[in-house]
């Protein structure tokens, strides 16, 4: 050693000695004579076996070697070696079966069913499970994603109904940010959904409302923060969260809190069904309408109450009503187009109300 060297030690086949390389495509694998390089002597005649995994059946032999093998098509058979060969097993998925290929973005790793391929009969539903890495937090899944339960959630379900490749994203983890949305109603029902008190939701997110009524009691209206409601009117609708909100279920009919009710003495009244289908039809349906019932929904309570204590009110009460009761009867029972002339005179009376309350400010203004 006079020097530092690298040598390398060269072998060659004998004469007479032939190698055979044996690798499969995804799908199964060669058991007879395995995978990897293989020497027979010349003309030799070896065994090949290939088989296939679940959900698979194998195609056919392919390489420099078809002439030496005897039948190309089928899984066992042999070869015959009169030289060197390169052969591939090939593999393909059977009718009914499909490929979950599944990776991710750095950052996390997807836990169910794994990372790879994986094989599924048509229709099998699978759970698929991503799990961030510390200082991470899971974004989305992308890819064929037409068939995913949730694409926003790291725990879901896909459906296998074709071959599939999908991607689990994960992102630095950021805090999210998060809104107030406080929730009550009046007497005569509740809010079952989200429920009544103080939540928190994420930044944006859309809400679901449902307020249900008691017996003898009608859902009015939602009241307080409603700028982001759908529909302040419908007992069902939902809240998007971009701010803090604190919102009010609004009932009508609930033990005499409203006058009509306190003069009657129950909600069930014929009366107060005529009066409640006259602001439903008429009055809920434009905007002077809406606001008159607000005044009324606000200043009735007190007077309700004051009726109900002092009950020899309530015939004067029901003789004071009984034109807005006669009036509301021949709406509600009105054909549609008298129906319509009913609605545009109403038009027409808020038109005029408000253009005599912009000229009386306009007057008032004058003498300040």
């Amino acid at each position: 050693m006079n020097d530092s060297y690298s040598i390398t030690a060269n072998f060659a086949l004998e004469p007479g000695w032939h190698s055979l390389t044996v690798s499969s495509t995804p799908g199964g694998n060669v058991t007879e004579p395995g995978m990897g390089t293989h020497v027979y002597s010349d003309s030799t005649v070896g065994n090949l076996t290939a088989v296939p995994d679940t959900g698979y059946q194998f195609v056919e032999w392919t390489g420099n070697a078809t002439s030496a093998i005897g039948n190309i098509t089928a899984a066992s058979t042999n070869i015959t070696m009169n030289d060197s060969y390169s052969i591939t097993a090939n593999f393909a998925l059977e009718p009914g079966w499909h490929r979950l290929t599944v990776s991710s973005t750095p950052g996390g790793n997807v836990t169910e069913p794994g990372m790879g391929t994986h094989v599924y009969s048509d229709s099998t539903v699978v759970n698929l499970m991503a799990v961030p890495d510390t200082g991470y937090q899971f974004v989305g899944w992308t890819g064929d994603v037409g068939t995913i339960g949730n694409v926003s959630a790291a725990e879901t379900i896909i459906t296998m109904n074709g071959s599939y490749y999908i991607t689990a994203n994960f992102g630095l983890w950021q805090p999210e940010p998060r809104v107030l949305l406080t929730v009550s109603s009046t007497r005569g029902g509740s809010v079952t959904t989200p429920g009544e008190g103080t939540f928190l939701y994420p930044l944006g997110a859309s809400v679901p409302l449902v307020a249900e009524s008691d017996e003898g009691c009608n859902f009015t209206r939602w009241s307080g923060d409603l700028g982001t409601i759908t529909d302040v009117y419908a007992a069902s609708t939902t809240i998007t969260m971009d701010s803090p909100y604190s919102i009010r279920a609004d009932f009508s009919g609930a033990g005499g809190c409203f006058i009509a009710t306190a003069a009657y003495g129950t909600p069930m009244a014929e009366e107060i069904q005529i009066l409640r289908e006259f602001r439903d039809e008429y009055l809920l349906t434009n905007v002077v309408g809406q606001a008159m019932v607000d005044v009324y929904y606000r200043v009735s309570p007190p007077i309700a109450e004051f009726i109900t204590e002092h009950p020899s009110l309530k015939p004067i009460v029901r003789a004071a009503l009984l034109p807005a009761v006669a009036m509301s009867a021949i709406a509600v029972n009105a054909s549609p187009v008298e129906k319509a002339a009913i609605t545009g005179l109403l038009a027409l009376v808020a038109v005029a109300v408000a253009i005599w309350a912009t000229r009386r400010r306009g007057r008032g203004s004058e003498y300040t």
